[in-house]
């Protein structure tokens, strides 16, 4: 089963560093991008769009969000799709 997280191979990985072991075999399989792995940033085409809110297909939520540049950790509704601080319900 693939995962809901982004991930990619990072050959500079090593087991007990944040991500790695992302596929419970291989050191250099690395999460990225969502939430708690948002600082480990994906190679380009390989997670999400940072522009823009993104919710695994079918699980797009049914209340409303928005793209928010003011939003900060803490702010009420930010982190709607628990990947971008700016993703806002």
């Amino acid at each position: 089963n693939e995962p809901h997280t982004p991930y990619f191979w990072d050959p500079s990985c090593t087991n007990g560093q944040l991500g790695c072991l992302a596929d419970g075999i291989h050191e250099e399989c690395r999460f990225c991008a969502h939430r708690p792995f948002e600082t480990i940033a994906c190679p380009e085409g390989v997670g999400p769009d940072a522009t823009k809110c993104f919710f695994t297909e079918g699980f797009e939520p049914q209340i409303e969000y928005f793209w928010d540049e003011s939003c900060e950790m803490g702010m009420l509704g930010c982190w709607a799709d628990g990947i971008h601080a700016k993703c806002r319900f």
